[in-house]
């Protein structure tokens, strides 16, 4: 289980899948604290394989351990100039957080960095996995974090 990736989906070696009660009837005369009727032991099962999380920091898109100038020019070489390669972590490419990446990641960026405009999303100052939508993009290679 992954809250912070919205996966509450078991790890396929979890001893609980398949180990409750199908049926789901309730226990007689038994309630929760919170005064609902407590239904015994839910079944549980295995749909989708746990996912760990890639760490990055958004911001820094060239992977260089710091946010400055050169991850918006390294985004938008990536957008616009051809034969660039882009960026191995979508998620620190994404700048605003709007599950994309696109040039106002870039004016984001700029903003926050000359203008004192607002500050990138968690995770920006230290390493840590997309809080927001973790499943919207890639990140298949950032070696900054561990």
């Amino acid at each position: 289980l992954s809250a912070i990736y919205g996966d509450y989906y078991l790890d396929p070696s979890s001893p609980a899948i398949d180990a409750g009660d199908p049926s789901g009837i309730p226990y007689p005369g038994t309630t929760l604290a919170s005064d609902l009727p407590d239904i015994g032991t839910p079944d549980l099962g295995f749909h989708f394989p746990f996912a760990s999380a890639t760490q990055f920091r958004r911001g820094d898109v060239n992977d260089d351990d710091a946010i400055d100038i050169s991850d918006a020019v390294s985004l938008l070489s990536s957008l616009f100039v051809p034969g660039t390669t882009p960026p191995g972590c979508d998620h620190a490419a994404d700048i605003n957080d709007d599950s994309g990446v696109d040039i106002a990641d870039a004016i984001y960026l700029l903003a926050h960095l000359f203008t004192l405009g607002p500050a990138p999303t968690a995770p920006f100052t230290t390493c840590g996995a997309d809080p927001t939508d973790p499943a919207a993009l890639g990140c298949s290679e950032y070696q900054s974090c561990p």
